[in-house]
């Protein structure tokens, strides 16, 4: 049986809560602040804590924080007001939470949110991927995009222009999407230009100055050229499928498909000892960060994209092609190429191919061999 945590120093909102969950089969506990809910946790074992931001003594983001290094795969969850904004970005931000959930909230959403987070963490068990997901630091980022972006923000640059060197870097565009994502009552959010409008410079600017989650990639050491051979190939894959978008398909690339395209190989980057597929373990990772569907299946089916939905299937195929010709442009293999992806999108492999190389060939990188 699971069990929850509800914590608030208001009585009215734990009856409330105690209402609404009446009659569910799920163990309920109550704390009126952060000392008594540490102190429940200690005698009891609690599988999520929903806890209000606003409290005395120790507030919310202290106590989830205090959850988070004492009890790890707790799922850890905000309920709280519209004013309490900054925290709990910050709360997402450095991990301390999963998810917030606004101020009032709507009884069945609230219901259904709490049932689905605890359908998936069965999943991620019985995988046994839930301790890697639950537990990863947070994705790299570029120095260099740091660097760029503090250049920006000195010069008071537009949005639209900040939002465009995200775009270009996997782990700042990564957090932004996690941001709008978390909350639970509002449509999931694919663009990462939107989502950087959406949460402002000022949130930005914390994703890139906060040290506590922070680390870069430019490094020489074996992980940090890894992981920036992951995200180089992340930047070959949306030029490849921008060109294939314009070229073949005669329209742009959507805002998703640029999403999609920059974090479909997230896998490779948390795959350290895990049991499945860089494809599954990303696809899993991204649907607990509350990102949309279509991003979910660019990470679980790029390599094989007839298992995409028929809704995503042409971008699937995109990002399937751009993801094989990213590899051989920069001199790797990573999964065979499946020739149905040019009958799905109705290209000639041969044109194809002949046009590619000749766009590679502006890129100053070696040919694919």
């Amino acid at each position: 049986m699971h069990s929850i945590l509800f914590v608030d120093d208001e009585k009215a909102i734990l009856r409330s809560l105690k209402r609404l969950f009446r009659g569910v089969d799920w163990e309920l506990y109550f704390a009126e602040d952060g000392t008594e809910a540490l102190e429940i946790m200690s005698n009891h074992k609690i599988d999520m804590v929903i806890s209000d931001m606003r409290m005395p003594k120790m507030d919310g983001h202290m106590l989830l924080r205090e959850v988070q290094r004492l009890y790890p795969h707790t799922v850890r969850i905000i309920l709280s007001g519209f004013s309490d904004e900054k925290e709990i970005y910050k709360s997402v931000l450095d991990g301390s939470a999963r998810n917030y959930l606004l101020k009032p909230w709507d009884p069945a959403e609230l219901l259904d949110f709490v049932k689905r987070t605890f359908e998936l963490r069965e999943v991620l068990e019985s995988k046994k991927i839930i301790n890697s997901i639950q537990t990863v630091r947070p994705l790299p980022i570029f120095s260099s995009t740091k660097n760029e972006l503090t250049k920006l923000f000195e010069k008071e640059t537009s949005m639209a222009e900040i939002a465009l060197l995200i775009e270009k870097d996997p782990g700042v565009s990564a957090r932004v999407l996690q941001l709008v994502n978390s909350s639970s009552y509002e449509k999931k959010m694919g663009s990462v230009k939107q989502a950087a409008f959406h949460i402002g410079k000022q949130v930005i600017k914390s994703i890139i100055n906060d040290t506590s989650y922070f680390y870069n990639i430019d490094g020489t050491t074996d992980s940090g050229l890894h992981e920036r051979h992951i995200w180089e190939h992340a930047v070959y894959t949306n030029k490849i499928m921008s060109l294939t978008y314009e070229t073949f398909l005669n329209k742009a690339m959507t805002d998703i498909a640029v999403a999609t395209g920059l974090l479909h190989d997230v896998g490779m980057v948390l795959a350290e000892e895990s049991r499945v597929s860089h494809e599954e373990l990303g696809g899993y990772y991204l649907k607990w960060q509350g990102m949309p569907d279509s991003i979910v299946e660019g990470a679980l089916f790029h390599h094989n994209p007839l298992e995409a939905s028929e809704e995503n299937k042409e971008m699937i195929g995109v990002l399937h092609l751009a993801n094989y010709y990213a590899d051989s442009f920069l001199g790797k293999r990573d999964g065979a190429l499946d020739e149905r992806a040019f009958e799905i999108l109705k290209i000639n492999r041969e044109r194809y191919e002949e046009c590619l190389q000749s766009a590679l060939s502006t890129w100053h990188v070696e040919q694919w061999h």
